[in-house]
Protein backbone atom coordinates (compact mmCIF):
# COMPACT_ATOMS: atom_id res chain seq x y z
CA UNK A 1 0.00 0.00 0.00
CA UNK A 2 1.41 3.40 -1.02
CA UNK A 3 1.91 5.85 1.81
CA UNK A 4 0.08 9.17 1.71
CA UNK A 5 2.73 11.84 1.29
CA UNK A 6 0.36 14.72 0.60
CA UNK A 7 1.19 17.82 2.64
CA UNK A 8 -1.77 18.84 4.83
CA UNK A 9 -3.51 22.03 3.75
CA UNK A 10 -3.06 24.37 6.68
CA UNK A 11 -2.70 28.05 7.52
CA UNK A 12 -0.16 28.99 10.16
CA UNK A 13 0.01 32.05 12.38
CA UNK A 14 2.83 33.06 14.70
CA UNK A 15 2.38 35.66 17.39
CA UNK A 16 5.96 36.89 17.73
CA UNK A 17 7.27 37.89 21.15
CA UNK A 18 10.31 39.98 21.93
CA UNK A 19 11.21 38.37 25.27
CA UNK A 20 8.71 35.55 25.86
CA UNK A 21 8.13 32.52 23.62
CA UNK A 22 6.47 32.78 20.20
CA UNK A 23 2.94 31.37 20.06
CA UNK A 24 2.29 29.22 16.97
CA UNK A 25 -1.18 28.26 15.72
CA UNK A 26 -1.73 25.71 12.92
CA UNK A 27 -5.25 25.63 11.50
CA UNK A 28 -6.92 23.68 8.69
CA UNK A 29 -6.70 19.92 8.19
CA UNK A 30 -4.46 19.88 11.25
CA UNK A 31 -5.07 21.89 14.41
CA UNK A 32 -2.12 22.43 16.65
CA UNK A 33 -0.85 25.01 19.14
CA UNK A 34 2.65 25.21 20.56
CA UNK A 35 5.26 27.66 21.76
CA UNK A 36 8.78 28.24 20.47
CA UNK A 37 11.38 30.28 22.32
CA UNK A 38 13.23 33.03 20.41
CA UNK A 39 16.50 31.19 21.06
CA UNK A 40 18.57 29.02 18.73
CA UNK A 41 17.01 25.90 20.26
CA UNK A 42 13.54 27.39 19.92
CA UNK A 43 14.05 28.36 16.27
CA UNK A 44 15.39 24.87 15.51
CA UNK A 45 12.30 23.40 17.17
CA UNK A 46 10.07 25.70 15.12
CA UNK A 47 11.74 24.60 11.88
CA UNK A 48 11.27 20.92 12.68
CA UNK A 49 7.64 21.37 13.72
CA UNK A 50 6.84 23.20 10.47
CA UNK A 51 8.66 20.82 8.10
CA UNK A 52 5.56 18.59 7.62
CA UNK A 53 3.72 21.66 6.32
CA UNK A 54 6.31 22.69 3.70
CA UNK A 55 4.83 25.07 1.13
CA UNK A 56 2.33 26.58 3.57
CA UNK A 57 2.16 30.29 4.28
CA UNK A 58 3.13 31.45 7.76
CA UNK A 59 1.72 34.82 8.81
CA UNK A 60 3.18 37.01 11.56
CA UNK A 61 3.27 40.61 12.66
CA UNK A 62 6.60 42.42 12.10
CA UNK A 63 7.29 42.86 15.81
CA UNK A 64 10.56 44.69 16.50
CA UNK A 65 13.35 42.66 14.91
CA UNK A 66 11.98 39.21 15.79
CA UNK A 67 10.48 38.79 12.31
CA UNK A 68 13.90 38.31 10.72
CA UNK A 69 15.09 35.17 12.58
CA UNK A 70 11.52 33.88 12.39
CA UNK A 71 11.50 34.33 8.61
CA UNK A 72 14.74 32.37 8.24
CA UNK A 73 13.50 29.58 10.52
CA UNK A 74 10.25 29.35 8.55
CA UNK A 75 12.13 29.37 5.25
CA UNK A 76 14.39 26.55 6.47
CA UNK A 77 11.23 24.46 7.00
CA UNK A 78 10.21 25.00 3.37
CA UNK A 79 7.37 27.38 4.22
CA UNK A 80 6.73 30.89 2.98
CA UNK A 81 6.58 33.93 5.24
CA UNK A 82 3.96 36.66 5.07
CA UNK A 83 3.50 39.76 7.18
CA UNK A 84 0.43 41.67 8.24
CA UNK A 85 0.55 45.25 9.51
CA UNK A 86 -0.08 45.56 13.23
CA UNK A 87 -2.87 48.07 12.69
CA UNK A 88 -4.72 45.68 10.35
CA UNK A 89 -4.39 42.71 12.69
CA UNK A 90 -5.58 44.87 15.59
CA UNK A 91 -8.75 45.83 13.70
CA UNK A 92 -9.40 42.20 12.82
CA UNK A 93 -8.84 41.10 16.42
CA UNK A 94 -11.30 43.70 17.72
CA UNK A 95 -13.89 42.60 15.18
CA UNK A 96 -13.54 38.92 16.12
CA UNK A 97 -12.86 38.85 19.85
CA UNK A 98 -13.58 42.37 21.06
CA UNK A 99 -11.44 43.25 24.06
CA UNK A 100 -10.20 39.69 24.61
CA UNK A 101 -6.51 39.35 23.89
CA UNK A 102 -4.18 36.44 24.55
CA UNK A 103 -1.22 34.98 22.68
CA UNK A 104 -3.35 32.04 21.55
CA UNK A 105 -6.13 34.31 20.26
CA UNK A 106 -3.61 36.44 18.38
CA UNK A 107 -1.88 33.44 16.82
CA UNK A 108 -5.26 31.96 15.79
CA UNK A 109 -6.29 35.29 14.27
CA UNK A 110 -3.01 35.52 12.31
CA UNK A 111 -3.55 32.00 10.98
CA UNK A 112 -6.80 33.18 9.38
CA UNK A 113 -5.38 36.44 7.99
CA UNK A 114 -4.67 34.75 4.67
CA UNK A 115 -8.40 34.30 4.08
CA UNK A 116 -9.57 37.63 5.48
CA UNK A 117 -6.79 40.10 4.57
CA UNK A 118 -5.31 38.35 1.57
CA UNK A 119 -1.77 38.24 2.95
CA UNK A 120 0.86 37.12 0.43
CA UNK A 121 4.36 35.79 0.80
CA UNK A 122 7.22 38.26 1.25
CA UNK A 123 10.82 37.71 0.18
CA UNK A 124 13.44 37.75 2.92
CA UNK A 125 15.63 40.82 2.33
CA UNK A 126 19.32 40.14 1.65
CA UNK A 127 21.97 41.18 4.22
CA UNK A 128 23.03 44.25 2.23
CA UNK A 129 19.49 45.58 2.08
CA UNK A 130 19.04 45.14 5.83
CA UNK A 131 22.35 46.89 6.51
CA UNK A 132 21.35 49.76 4.24
CA UNK A 133 18.00 50.29 5.91
CA UNK A 134 19.49 50.08 9.39
CA UNK A 135 22.14 52.63 8.40
CA UNK A 136 19.42 54.97 7.13
CA UNK A 137 17.51 54.55 10.37
CA UNK A 138 20.59 55.22 12.51
CA UNK A 139 21.29 58.41 10.58
CA UNK A 140 17.66 59.46 11.00
CA UNK A 141 17.82 58.86 14.78
CA UNK A 142 20.98 61.00 15.03
CA UNK A 143 19.33 63.80 13.08
CA UNK A 144 16.28 63.65 15.36
CA UNK A 145 18.48 63.73 18.48
CA UNK A 146 20.29 66.84 17.25
CA UNK A 147 16.99 68.49 16.35
CA UNK A 148 15.55 67.81 19.81
CA UNK A 149 18.47 69.57 21.48
CA UNK A 150 18.05 72.50 19.08
CA UNK A 151 14.36 72.66 20.04
CA UNK A 152 15.29 72.71 23.74
CA UNK A 153 17.75 75.55 23.11
CA UNK A 154 15.12 77.49 21.17
CA UNK A 155 12.53 76.92 23.92
CA UNK A 156 14.98 78.16 26.57
CA UNK A 157 15.88 81.24 24.55
CA UNK A 158 12.19 82.06 24.00
CA UNK A 159 11.79 83.08 27.64
CA UNK A 160 15.31 83.55 29.00
CA UNK A 161 16.69 85.97 26.39
CA UNK A 162 14.29 86.40 23.41
CA UNK A 163 15.91 89.69 22.29
CA UNK A 164 19.31 88.04 22.12
CA UNK A 165 17.93 85.14 20.11
CA UNK A 166 16.23 87.45 17.63
CA UNK A 167 19.43 89.43 17.28
CA UNK A 168 21.38 86.29 16.38
CA UNK A 169 18.79 85.32 13.78
CA UNK A 170 18.55 81.68 14.83
CA UNK A 171 20.67 78.59 15.41
CA UNK A 172 23.28 79.30 12.75
CA UNK A 173 24.78 82.23 14.66
CA UNK A 174 23.46 81.46 18.16
CA UNK A 175 25.15 78.06 18.52
CA UNK A 176 28.75 79.14 17.87
CA UNK A 177 28.14 82.34 19.82
CA UNK A 178 26.80 80.56 22.91
CA UNK A 179 29.46 77.88 22.60
CA UNK A 180 32.12 80.56 23.06
CA UNK A 181 30.24 82.76 25.55
CA UNK A 182 27.55 80.69 27.33
CA UNK A 183 27.23 83.24 30.18
CA UNK A 184 25.28 86.41 29.42
CA UNK A 185 27.66 88.56 31.45
CA UNK A 186 30.70 87.33 29.53
CA UNK A 187 28.91 87.82 26.21
CA UNK A 188 27.96 91.38 27.17
CA UNK A 189 31.62 92.15 27.97
CA UNK A 190 33.13 90.38 24.98
CA UNK A 191 35.10 92.35 22.40
CA UNK A 192 32.76 93.64 19.72
CA UNK A 193 35.26 92.64 17.05
CA UNK A 194 35.17 89.01 18.25
CA UNK A 195 31.36 88.90 18.09
CA UNK A 196 31.45 90.53 14.67
CA UNK A 197 33.87 87.87 13.47
CA UNK A 198 31.49 85.06 14.48
CA UNK A 199 28.49 86.81 12.92
CA UNK A 200 30.37 87.34 9.66
CA UNK A 201 31.57 83.73 9.58
CA UNK A 202 28.13 82.17 10.14
CA UNK A 203 25.79 84.54 8.33
CA UNK A 204 25.44 86.53 5.13
CA UNK A 205 24.70 89.76 6.94
CA UNK A 206 26.04 92.71 4.95
CA UNK A 207 26.57 94.66 8.19
CA UNK A 208 27.78 92.10 10.78
CA UNK A 209 29.05 94.80 13.13
CA UNK A 210 25.53 96.16 13.57
CA UNK A 211 24.16 92.73 14.41
CA UNK A 212 27.07 92.23 16.82
CA UNK A 213 26.10 95.45 18.61
CA UNK A 214 22.49 94.29 18.93
CA UNK A 215 23.66 90.95 20.29
CA UNK A 216 25.90 92.57 22.89
CA UNK A 217 23.21 95.06 23.94
CA UNK A 218 20.60 92.28 24.31
CA UNK A 219 22.99 90.14 26.35
CA UNK A 220 23.76 93.05 28.69
CA UNK A 221 20.07 93.86 29.07
CA UNK A 222 19.01 90.33 29.96
CA UNK A 223 21.97 89.90 32.29
CA UNK A 224 20.79 92.98 34.19
CA UNK A 225 17.17 91.84 34.11
CA UNK A 226 17.89 88.39 35.56
CA UNK A 227 20.40 89.58 38.17
CA UNK A 228 19.10 88.42 41.56
CA UNK A 229 16.04 86.79 39.91
CA UNK A 230 17.60 83.80 38.20
CA UNK A 231 20.68 81.66 38.82
CA UNK A 232 22.77 82.90 35.91
CA UNK A 233 25.54 80.38 36.62
CA UNK A 234 23.05 77.56 36.21
CA UNK A 235 21.74 79.16 33.02
CA UNK A 236 25.31 79.44 31.75
CA UNK A 237 25.98 75.79 32.57
CA UNK A 238 22.85 74.74 30.65
CA UNK A 239 23.87 76.86 27.68
CA UNK A 240 27.31 75.26 27.80
CA UNK A 241 25.85 71.74 27.63
CA UNK A 242 23.31 72.29 24.87
CA UNK A 243 25.68 73.32 22.04
CA UNK A 244 27.96 70.49 23.12
CA UNK A 245 25.08 68.02 22.83
CA UNK A 246 24.23 69.40 19.39
CA UNK A 247 27.84 69.10 18.23
CA UNK A 248 28.05 65.54 19.57
CA UNK A 249 24.86 64.57 17.73
CA UNK A 250 26.15 66.23 14.54
CA UNK A 251 29.41 64.28 14.77
CA UNK A 252 27.46 61.04 15.24
CA UNK A 253 25.33 61.95 12.22
CA UNK A 254 28.45 62.54 10.13
CA UNK A 255 29.85 59.18 11.20
CA UNK A 256 26.62 57.40 10.35
CA UNK A 257 26.45 59.24 7.01
CA UNK A 258 29.95 57.97 6.21
CA UNK A 259 28.88 54.44 7.08
CA UNK A 260 25.73 54.91 5.03
CA UNK A 261 27.74 55.88 1.97
CA UNK A 262 29.81 52.70 2.25
CA UNK A 263 26.81 50.42 2.79
CA UNK A 264 26.32 48.50 -0.43
CA UNK A 265 23.54 45.98 -0.97
CA UNK A 266 23.79 43.06 -3.42
CA UNK A 267 22.97 44.00 -7.00
CA UNK A 268 19.46 42.83 -7.87
CA UNK A 269 16.47 43.73 -10.00
CA UNK A 270 14.97 47.02 -8.83
CA UNK A 271 11.62 46.67 -10.54
CA UNK A 272 11.39 50.35 -11.42
CA UNK A 273 9.78 49.68 -14.81
CA UNK A 274 6.51 48.61 -13.21
CA UNK A 275 3.44 50.86 -13.05
CA UNK A 276 3.46 53.15 -10.03
CA UNK A 277 6.92 52.13 -8.93
CA UNK A 278 8.54 55.37 -10.14
CA UNK A 279 6.68 57.33 -7.45
CA UNK A 280 7.88 54.89 -4.81
CA UNK A 281 11.42 55.12 -6.17
CA UNK A 282 11.43 58.93 -5.99
CA UNK A 283 10.18 58.73 -2.40
CA UNK A 284 12.95 56.32 -1.44
CA UNK A 285 15.61 58.32 -3.25
CA UNK A 286 14.58 61.43 -1.32
CA UNK A 287 15.05 59.53 1.94
CA UNK A 288 18.39 58.04 0.99
CA UNK A 289 19.85 60.92 -1.00
CA UNK A 290 23.20 60.77 0.84
CA UNK A 291 23.71 57.19 -0.32
CA UNK A 292 23.59 57.76 -4.05
CA UNK A 293 21.10 56.23 -6.45
CA UNK A 294 23.29 53.34 -7.57
CA UNK A 295 23.81 52.10 -4.01
CA UNK A 296 20.24 52.60 -2.87
CA UNK A 297 18.45 51.03 -5.82
CA UNK A 298 20.80 48.07 -5.80
CA UNK A 299 19.30 46.93 -2.49
CA UNK A 300 15.80 46.17 -3.76
CA UNK A 301 14.35 42.92 -5.03
CA UNK A 302 10.89 43.98 -6.14
CA UNK A 303 9.00 41.24 -7.97
CA UNK A 304 5.97 43.44 -8.54
CA UNK A 305 3.92 46.35 -7.26
CA UNK A 306 2.60 44.33 -4.33
CA UNK A 307 6.02 43.31 -3.06
CA UNK A 308 7.46 46.82 -3.51
CA UNK A 309 4.54 48.33 -1.63
CA UNK A 310 4.86 45.74 1.09
CA UNK A 311 8.55 46.56 1.47
CA UNK A 312 7.99 50.31 1.74
CA UNK A 313 4.88 50.41 3.91
CA UNK A 314 4.85 47.19 5.88
CA UNK A 315 8.53 46.56 6.48
CA UNK A 316 9.10 47.13 10.23
CA UNK A 317 10.60 50.44 11.26
CA UNK A 318 13.18 49.06 13.74
CA UNK A 319 15.33 47.56 10.95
Amino acid sequence: MKANTTTPVVSIGIYAAVVASHQVAIRGEVREDFKAAPTLAGLTKLTKRLEPYAGSLVVAEPTAGTWLPLAHAVSAAGCEMGFVANRDSARLRNAITGTSKTDVIDADMLAHCTEVLGVGSAAIPPPGQIALRRAIRRRHVCAVDAHRVECRLRALAAWAFPDLWRATGGHTVAQPLLTRWPHLERLSRARLASITEIVAAHSRDSHPEQRAERIQTAAAGWDTFWSGRLDLDDLGWELTEMPGDINTADQRKKGDATHLETAKAPTAHAGLNRPGSCVLARFMLDIAAPVGARHFLAGFRFLGDTSSGRWATLAPAPW
